[in-house]
């Protein structure tokens, strides 16, 4: 789980431990490093999908048709 204000991972983290140098008696020897990166902010929902997408291109396209419209009406003038 994750704190207030970051965000929660996309998959869990995996932490070895290794008790070799432990007895079942004394456990305090035994330390755990991990790192996790925390990122703070909101998680904003992929919306959209391919519907963006493909206006993106078309927009691409007529603009650059546009482009290439006003650049052969110039050298016709």
């Amino acid at each position: 789980e994750a704190p207030a204000g970051y965000n929660k991972l996309t998959e869990p983290a995996t932490i070895t431990v290794n008790g070799a140098s432990a007895t079942t008696a004394d456990l305090s020897s035994l330390t755990v490093t991990a790192d996790v990166e925390n990122e703070t902010g909101s998680l904003l929902p992929s919306t959209g999908g391919i519907g963006t997408t493909i206006f993106y291109g078309i927009g691409g396209v007529l603009v650059i048709g546009a482009a290439a419209m006003l650049i052969a009406k110039r050298k016709k003038a």
